[in-house]
Protein backbone atom coordinates (compact mmCIF):
# COMPACT_ATOMS: atom_id res chain seq x y z
CA UNK A 1 0.00 0.00 0.00
CA UNK A 2 1.04 3.59 -0.64
CA UNK A 3 0.44 6.22 2.03
CA UNK A 4 -0.13 9.69 0.58
CA UNK A 5 0.78 12.45 3.05
CA UNK A 6 -0.65 15.95 2.55
CA UNK A 7 0.09 18.72 5.04
CA UNK A 8 -2.17 21.75 4.75
CA UNK A 9 -2.25 25.24 6.22
CA UNK A 10 -5.01 27.63 5.09
CA UNK A 11 -5.46 25.68 1.87
CA UNK A 12 -9.26 25.72 1.51
CA UNK A 13 -9.11 27.11 -2.04
CA UNK A 14 -7.12 24.21 -3.47
CA UNK A 15 -7.22 21.32 -0.98
CA UNK A 16 -10.22 19.51 -2.51
CA UNK A 17 -8.62 19.38 -5.95
CA UNK A 18 -5.28 18.29 -4.46
CA UNK A 19 -6.86 15.42 -2.51
CA UNK A 20 -9.05 14.34 -5.42
CA UNK A 21 -6.07 14.17 -7.74
CA UNK A 22 -4.62 11.51 -5.41
CA UNK A 23 -7.87 9.63 -4.81
CA UNK A 24 -8.36 9.39 -8.59
CA UNK A 25 -5.05 7.61 -9.18
CA UNK A 26 -4.95 4.50 -11.36
CA UNK A 27 -3.18 2.78 -8.45
CA UNK A 28 -6.00 2.09 -5.98
CA UNK A 29 -4.32 0.50 -2.95
CA UNK A 30 -3.63 3.73 -1.11
CA UNK A 31 -4.52 5.77 1.93
CA UNK A 32 -4.56 9.57 1.90
CA UNK A 33 -3.71 11.22 5.22
CA UNK A 34 -4.28 14.99 5.41
CA UNK A 35 -2.66 16.83 8.32
CA UNK A 36 -4.36 20.18 8.96
CA UNK A 37 -1.53 22.24 10.45
CA UNK A 38 -3.68 24.68 12.42
CA UNK A 39 -5.56 26.30 9.53
CA UNK A 40 -7.69 29.34 10.36
CA UNK A 41 -9.82 29.03 7.22
CA UNK A 42 -12.17 26.24 6.10
CA UNK A 43 -9.50 23.74 5.08
CA UNK A 44 -10.83 21.03 7.41
CA UNK A 45 -14.43 21.57 6.26
CA UNK A 46 -13.33 21.26 2.61
CA UNK A 47 -11.69 17.90 3.32
CA UNK A 48 -14.72 16.68 5.29
CA UNK A 49 -16.86 17.30 2.19
CA UNK A 50 -14.98 14.54 0.37
CA UNK A 51 -16.26 11.02 0.89
CA UNK A 52 -13.77 8.19 0.42
CA UNK A 53 -12.89 5.43 2.92
CA UNK A 54 -9.21 5.84 2.00
CA UNK A 55 -9.18 9.48 3.17
CA UNK A 56 -8.39 10.53 6.74
CA UNK A 57 -8.07 14.03 8.22
CA UNK A 58 -5.99 14.80 11.31
CA UNK A 59 -6.51 18.25 12.82
CA UNK A 60 -3.17 18.71 14.56
CA UNK A 61 -3.19 22.36 15.54
CA UNK A 62 -0.32 24.63 14.53
CA UNK A 63 2.67 22.29 14.86
CA UNK A 64 4.81 23.28 11.84
CA UNK A 65 5.65 21.55 8.58
CA UNK A 66 8.32 19.16 9.86
CA UNK A 67 6.23 17.86 12.74
CA UNK A 68 3.15 17.66 10.49
CA UNK A 69 5.03 15.52 7.96
CA UNK A 70 6.32 13.20 10.68
CA UNK A 71 2.84 12.98 12.19
CA UNK A 72 1.54 11.88 8.81
CA UNK A 73 4.24 9.22 8.66
CA UNK A 74 3.46 7.94 12.15
CA UNK A 75 -0.28 7.81 11.45
CA UNK A 76 0.03 5.90 8.16
CA UNK A 77 1.04 2.34 7.40
CA UNK A 78 1.92 1.92 3.72
CA UNK A 79 5.21 0.32 2.71
CA UNK A 80 5.67 3.31 0.40
CA UNK A 81 5.05 6.99 1.06
CA UNK A 82 4.06 9.67 -1.45
CA UNK A 83 4.24 13.37 -0.57
CA UNK A 84 1.76 15.81 -2.08
CA UNK A 85 1.37 19.54 -1.44
CA UNK A 86 -2.06 20.91 -0.56
CA UNK A 87 -2.27 23.20 -3.60
CA UNK A 88 -0.75 20.94 -6.26
CA UNK A 89 -2.10 18.27 -8.63
CA UNK A 90 -0.80 14.87 -9.73
CA UNK A 91 -1.10 12.97 -13.00
CA UNK A 92 -3.53 10.02 -12.62
CA UNK A 93 -0.66 7.58 -13.21
CA UNK A 94 1.84 9.20 -10.86
CA UNK A 95 1.70 6.52 -8.14
CA UNK A 96 1.49 3.63 -10.59
CA UNK A 97 4.60 4.79 -12.46
CA UNK A 98 6.50 5.67 -9.29
CA UNK A 99 5.82 2.28 -7.73
CA UNK A 100 6.89 0.44 -10.87
CA UNK A 101 10.17 2.38 -10.85
CA UNK A 102 10.87 1.91 -7.14
CA UNK A 103 9.83 -1.73 -6.70
CA UNK A 104 12.43 -2.97 -9.17
CA UNK A 105 15.28 -0.99 -7.60
CA UNK A 106 15.79 -2.06 -3.97
CA UNK A 107 18.91 0.12 -3.58
CA UNK A 108 16.88 3.29 -4.18
CA UNK A 109 15.29 5.07 -1.22
CA UNK A 110 13.20 7.42 -3.34
CA UNK A 111 12.18 8.17 -6.91
CA UNK A 112 10.53 11.23 -8.38
CA UNK A 113 10.88 13.88 -11.03
CA UNK A 114 13.22 16.83 -11.30
CA UNK A 115 12.71 20.23 -9.72
CA UNK A 116 13.57 21.77 -13.11
CA UNK A 117 11.22 20.67 -15.88
CA UNK A 118 9.71 17.85 -13.84
CA UNK A 119 6.51 19.71 -12.99
CA UNK A 120 4.02 21.82 -14.87
CA UNK A 121 3.66 25.36 -13.52
CA UNK A 122 0.06 26.47 -13.03
CA UNK A 123 -1.48 29.81 -12.17
CA UNK A 124 -4.19 29.96 -9.51
CA UNK A 125 -6.95 29.20 -12.06
CA UNK A 126 -5.10 27.02 -14.56
CA UNK A 127 -5.79 23.39 -15.35
CA UNK A 128 -3.06 20.97 -16.46
CA UNK A 129 -3.30 19.21 -19.79
CA UNK A 130 -1.67 15.97 -18.75
CA UNK A 131 0.56 14.19 -21.29
CA UNK A 132 -0.54 10.78 -22.50
CA UNK A 133 2.06 8.25 -21.35
CA UNK A 134 2.00 5.20 -23.57
CA UNK A 135 5.21 3.47 -22.50
CA UNK A 136 4.96 0.00 -21.07
CA UNK A 137 5.38 0.01 -17.30
CA UNK A 138 8.62 -1.95 -17.38
CA UNK A 139 10.30 0.52 -19.73
CA UNK A 140 10.36 3.69 -17.60
CA UNK A 141 14.05 4.67 -17.34
CA UNK A 142 15.41 5.91 -14.01
CA UNK A 143 18.56 7.99 -13.61
CA UNK A 144 20.59 8.09 -10.39
CA UNK A 145 20.65 11.76 -9.33
CA UNK A 146 22.17 11.34 -5.88
CA UNK A 147 25.21 13.47 -6.73
CA UNK A 148 22.99 16.32 -7.92
CA UNK A 149 22.29 17.18 -4.29
CA UNK A 150 25.51 19.20 -4.37
CA UNK A 151 23.95 21.63 -6.83
CA UNK A 152 20.25 21.58 -6.09
CA UNK A 153 17.39 19.47 -4.82
CA UNK A 154 17.10 17.05 -7.77
CA UNK A 155 13.58 15.76 -7.02
CA UNK A 156 10.41 17.76 -6.44
CA UNK A 157 8.87 17.08 -3.04
CA UNK A 158 5.39 16.48 -4.49
CA UNK A 159 6.79 14.01 -7.01
CA UNK A 160 8.44 11.75 -4.43
CA UNK A 161 7.67 8.13 -3.74
CA UNK A 162 9.76 6.87 -0.82
CA UNK A 163 10.40 3.55 0.88
CA UNK A 164 9.08 3.63 4.43
CA UNK A 165 12.02 1.54 5.64
CA UNK A 166 14.39 4.20 4.27
CA UNK A 167 12.46 6.98 6.01
CA UNK A 168 12.53 5.06 9.27
CA UNK A 169 16.29 4.48 8.92
CA UNK A 170 16.90 8.25 8.99
CA UNK A 171 14.07 8.97 11.48
CA UNK A 172 11.95 10.95 9.05
CA UNK A 173 11.99 14.72 8.63
CA UNK A 174 14.12 17.13 10.66
CA UNK A 175 11.57 18.98 12.78
CA UNK A 176 14.10 21.65 13.79
CA UNK A 177 14.23 23.07 10.26
CA UNK A 178 12.13 25.97 9.01
CA UNK A 179 12.43 25.16 5.29
CA UNK A 180 14.08 22.82 2.75
CA UNK A 181 12.64 19.77 4.52
CA UNK A 182 12.81 17.77 1.27
CA UNK A 183 16.40 18.64 0.30
CA UNK A 184 17.60 17.85 3.81
CA UNK A 185 15.68 14.55 3.81
CA UNK A 186 17.14 13.45 0.47
CA UNK A 187 20.68 14.33 1.52
CA UNK A 188 20.32 12.22 4.67
CA UNK A 189 18.96 9.32 2.59
CA UNK A 190 22.05 9.41 0.38
CA UNK A 191 24.38 9.68 3.37
CA UNK A 192 22.62 6.59 4.78
CA UNK A 193 23.53 4.63 1.62
CA UNK A 194 20.39 4.97 -0.50
CA UNK A 195 20.21 6.16 -4.11
CA UNK A 196 17.79 8.73 -5.53
CA UNK A 197 16.15 8.10 -8.90
CA UNK A 198 14.66 10.52 -11.40
CA UNK A 199 11.98 8.92 -13.60
CA UNK A 200 12.38 9.95 -17.25
CA UNK A 201 8.76 10.54 -18.25
CA UNK A 202 6.77 13.71 -19.02
CA UNK A 203 5.55 15.67 -15.97
CA UNK A 204 3.46 13.71 -13.48
CA UNK A 205 2.98 16.71 -11.19
CA UNK A 206 1.62 20.25 -11.50
CA UNK A 207 2.81 22.95 -9.12
CA UNK A 208 0.33 25.74 -8.49
CA UNK A 209 2.02 29.13 -8.05
CA UNK A 210 -0.09 31.71 -6.24
CA UNK A 211 0.47 34.74 -3.97
CA UNK A 212 -0.58 32.94 -0.78
CA UNK A 213 2.30 30.47 -0.79
CA UNK A 214 4.64 30.46 2.19
CA UNK A 215 7.63 30.30 -0.14
CA UNK A 216 6.71 33.58 -1.81
CA UNK A 217 5.69 35.54 1.29
CA UNK A 218 8.41 37.53 3.03
CA UNK A 219 10.62 34.49 3.56
CA UNK A 220 12.50 34.47 0.27
CA UNK A 221 15.84 35.74 1.56
CA UNK A 222 15.79 33.24 4.42
CA UNK A 223 14.95 30.46 1.97
CA UNK A 224 17.64 31.48 -0.52
CA UNK A 225 20.28 31.63 2.19
CA UNK A 226 19.22 28.22 3.51
CA UNK A 227 19.55 26.78 -0.03
CA UNK A 228 23.07 28.21 -0.30
CA UNK A 229 24.04 26.66 3.03
CA UNK A 230 22.52 23.32 1.97
CA UNK A 231 24.65 23.33 -1.19
CA UNK A 232 27.77 23.94 0.85
CA UNK A 233 26.86 21.18 3.29
CA UNK A 234 26.19 18.70 0.46
CA UNK A 235 29.50 19.54 -1.24
CA UNK A 236 31.43 18.93 1.97
CA UNK A 237 29.62 15.66 2.80
CA UNK A 238 29.45 14.21 -0.72
CA UNK A 239 32.66 15.69 -2.11
CA UNK A 240 33.27 18.34 -4.76
CA UNK A 241 35.65 21.10 -5.77
CA UNK A 242 35.74 24.25 -3.60
CA UNK A 243 35.34 26.17 -6.88
CA UNK A 244 31.70 25.11 -6.84
CA UNK A 245 31.16 27.86 -4.29
CA UNK A 246 31.24 30.34 -7.22
CA UNK A 247 28.42 28.48 -8.97
CA UNK A 248 26.47 28.46 -5.72
CA UNK A 249 26.67 32.25 -5.58
CA UNK A 250 25.25 32.46 -9.12
CA UNK A 251 22.36 30.23 -8.15
CA UNK A 252 21.86 32.39 -5.06
CA UNK A 253 21.22 35.34 -7.37
CA UNK A 254 18.81 33.37 -9.56
CA UNK A 255 16.73 32.37 -6.57
CA UNK A 256 16.36 36.04 -5.62
CA UNK A 257 14.69 36.85 -8.96
CA UNK A 258 10.99 37.81 -8.76
CA UNK A 259 8.56 34.91 -8.81
CA UNK A 260 7.06 35.97 -12.15
CA UNK A 261 10.50 35.79 -13.82
CA UNK A 262 11.39 32.35 -12.44
CA UNK A 263 8.00 30.82 -13.17
CA UNK A 264 7.87 32.49 -16.59
CA UNK A 265 11.13 30.77 -17.45
CA UNK A 266 9.75 27.46 -16.17
CA UNK A 267 6.58 27.80 -18.24
CA UNK A 268 8.70 28.52 -21.33
CA UNK A 269 10.65 25.34 -20.61
CA UNK A 270 7.39 23.39 -20.34
CA UNK A 271 6.20 24.73 -23.70
CA UNK A 272 9.55 23.92 -25.31
CA UNK A 273 8.97 20.29 -24.33
CA UNK A 274 5.39 20.37 -25.58
CA UNK A 275 3.82 20.40 -22.09
CA UNK A 276 0.89 22.76 -21.63
CA UNK A 277 -1.66 24.13 -19.20
CA UNK A 278 -5.17 25.35 -19.94
CA UNK A 279 -5.41 28.89 -18.61
CA UNK A 280 -8.23 30.26 -16.54
CA UNK A 281 -10.18 27.05 -16.01
CA UNK A 282 -10.70 25.70 -12.51
CA UNK A 283 -10.72 22.02 -11.70
CA UNK A 284 -14.25 20.69 -11.24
Amino acid sequence: MISVIITAYNAETFIRDAVQSMLQQTYLDLECVVIDDGSTDRTAQAVHQLSDPRLRLIEAGRIGRGRALNLGLSQSSGSYVAIHDADDLSHPRRLEIGLTALEGRPDYGAVGQGTLGGSLILGANDEPVWPVICSKEASFPVCDVSRSLVYLNPLGHSTLLLRREALEAIEGYDETRQNLFDWDLLLRLVLAGYKLGRIAVPPLHAHRAHPGQFFERGNRRRYVHAAYEMQRKARKRLGGSPLLELAFLGMYGYRLLPERVRHGWRQLLDQTHGWHVRAGIGIA
